[in-house]
């Protein structure tokens, strides 16, 4: 049988080629049952060994994978999955609180590694259409829910804290005096002891 995967030149060896092959085998998890999705599609350097995808066999594979897991029963997909995290503004970790599926369910899920089944796929489904019922979800699992703007002034606040460890800044005073004036830039209490021995010579504080 042909492939409609051309071969090409092997980048490890630069001497052999690439040559399609479609035995591979996927397995994913779905309600603690092990699915397989066949004839996965790869290649392998006639020469050195060296496996890896040709043009188009990555987008096949995952076609018949999406194709496979579109069967199951209360099927949400990995895009659905991250749209309910997106919607509510949810960290994987307070996701995982109000959906269940163990403390990497919606890391694995994200990913296509897993599929969430049973009352977990109904709950997310619920929950993208009805916005009341995720609160309720999220009030009986004890999680606070946040708003977009709520989650970019706490993100800004983390920054800002680790902007503000110590740093040396550098002020250039010509005489002792105008120590006096830079206290109207700095808090006083900032600032470290430090010497002047000569004229022109520059200061060092900490804030």
């Amino acid at each position: 049988m042909t492939s409609k995967f051309e071969p090409e030149v092997c980048p490890i060896c630069g001497k052999g080629q690439l040559m399609p092959y479609s035995d591979g085998l996927y397995e994913f998890k779905h309600a603690r049952k092990s699915i397989k999705v066949p004839n996965q599609h790869y290649a392998r350097c006639n020469e050195c060994g060296t496996r890896a995808y040709l043009p188009g066999q990555r987008a096949a594979n995952m076609a018949a994978i999406r194709e496979q897991q579109a069967k199951l029963p209360d099927y949400v997909s990995p895009s659905d999955v991250l749209a309910v995290r997106e919607k509510y503004c949810l960290t994987q970790k307070e996701a995982n609180a109000i959906f269940g599926g163990g403390s990497q369910g919606f890391s694995k899920w994200e990913r296509g590694l897993a599929v969430p089944a049973g009352p977990t796929a109904r709950l997310i489904k619920l929950a993208l259409g009805s916005p009341a019922a995720l609160v309720d979800l999220a009030r009986i699992a004890n999680v606070k829910l946040t708003t977009l703007e709520d989650r970019e002034l706490e993100n800004r606040a983390n920054d800002l804290a680790s902007e503000s460890k110590p740093k040396v800044v550098v002020y250039e005073c010509t005489h002792l005096e105008q120590f006096t004036s830079l206290e109207t830039d700095i808090e006083s209490e900032s600032i470290y002891p430090w010497t002047q021995k000569t004229p022109n010579a520059p200061f060092q504080y900490r804030n």
